[in-house]
C-alpha cells in the first residue's frame, strides 16, 4: 500500500517514477478542487513547453512502476508547476507550497555526509591529549570510535567536582553547593538544589529525576565538561576578588 501524505486536507498516495515523486491528473484535481478535464486541456494547449521524462512521464497500464494506478500521465514537480501556473486563487498557492515542501521533497539520509562528519569528529578526538589535566586531577576523556555513535561527553556529580577543586578552593560538596547558590548558579527548593534554567540551556548542567520511593522523585544534577570549567572560572574570580 502506498504511503499517504495529507495535503490541504486530502490524503495523497505517494507515487514514484525513476526515483522522482510524481502526481497524476486526478491527484492534482483533488487537492486543487478543480476539474480534471481543465487540467488535461491546459496540458494539450501548452504541450510544447513540457519535456517528456523531465516534466512528465507517460505510463502504460502494463508498465512496471512503483505501485502506480492506471492513470497514464504523471507529472514531476516541474511539470506540476507548469500545469498549474494558471491557477491563481489563494487555495492554489497554499496547495502548491504544501506539495513542494511536503510531497515532492523526499526525506533523505545522506549517509556519506554523516560518515564524513563522524570521521572528522573521531580525528579531532584523537588530536586531543589522552588525559585532561586540572589541578593535579586527571580525568579520562570518554571516547567512543564507533562511527554509528561518536560521543565525547563526560558528566560529573557535584561531589566529584568538589574533590577536583578541593586543593585550591577548600570546598566540600555542601560548601560547593552553598557557593554555587551564592554565585546565583543554583537555587534551593525545599531540601534540594537546582541549577537555574539559563545554565541548563547553556549546557553547563544536566537535570533529571530518579524515583527514590513510589511517587517520590529526587533531582539528580550532572555537571558537564563545559560546566566544570565554568564553575572553576567563577570560583577563581571569586578567590581573586577576595585577595584583591
Amino acid at each position: 500500500m502506498n504511503q499517504l501524505i495529507n495535503i490541504y486536507g486530502s490524503d495523497l498516495a505517494v507515487h514514484e517514477i525513476e526515483g522522482q515523486r510524481v502526481v497524476n491528473y486526478r491527484q492534482i484535481a483533488g487537492v486543487h478542487n478543480c476539474n480534471v478535464n481543465n487540467l488535461q486541456q491546459n496540458f494539450k494547449r501548452n504541450r510544447k513547453h513540457f519535456k517528456e521524462n523531465k516534466d512528465y512521464f507517460k505510463v502504460s497500464n502494463d508498465a512496471e512502476t512503483d505501485n502506480l494506478s492506471v492513470s497514464r500521465m504523471y507529472f514531476t514537480e516541474s511539470g506540476y508547476l507548469l500545469l498549474t501556473k494558471s491557477l491563481k486563487d489563494d487555495r492554489s498557492w497554499d496547495v502548491m507550497r504544501e506539495l513542494i515542501d511536503r510531497y515532492f521533497k523526499k526525506p533523505t539520509t545522506d549517509f556519506k555526509v554523516i560518515e564524513e562528519l563522524m570521521e572528522t569528529k573521531i580525528a579531532l578526538l584523537k588530536m586531543k591529549a589522552k588525559y585532561y589535566q586540572l589541578d593535579g586531577y586527571t580525568t579520562l576523556i570518554e571516547r567512543q570510535s564507533d562511527k554509528s555513535n561518536v560521543e565525547s561527553k563526560t558528566l560529573y556529580h557535584v561531589s566529584e567536582v568538589a574533590k577536583m577543586f578541593y586543593d585550591e578552593f577548600k570546598l566540600g560538596r555542601n560548601q560547593l553547593f552553598d557557593k554555587l547558590r551564592e554565585l546565583k548558579l543554583f537555587y534551593r527548593r525545599g531540601s534540594s538544589n537546582y541549577p537555574y534554567q539559563r545554565y541548563i540551556d547553556a549546557d553547563y548542567f544536566r537535570l533529571h529525576f530518579t524515583e527514590v520511593k513510589p511517587g517520590i522523585q529526587k533531582p539528580v544534577i550532572d555537571v558537564t565538561e563545559k560546566g566544570k570549567d565554568y564553575i572553576y572560572n567563577r570560583l577563581q574570580e571569586e578567590l581573586n576578588s577576595e585577595v584583591a
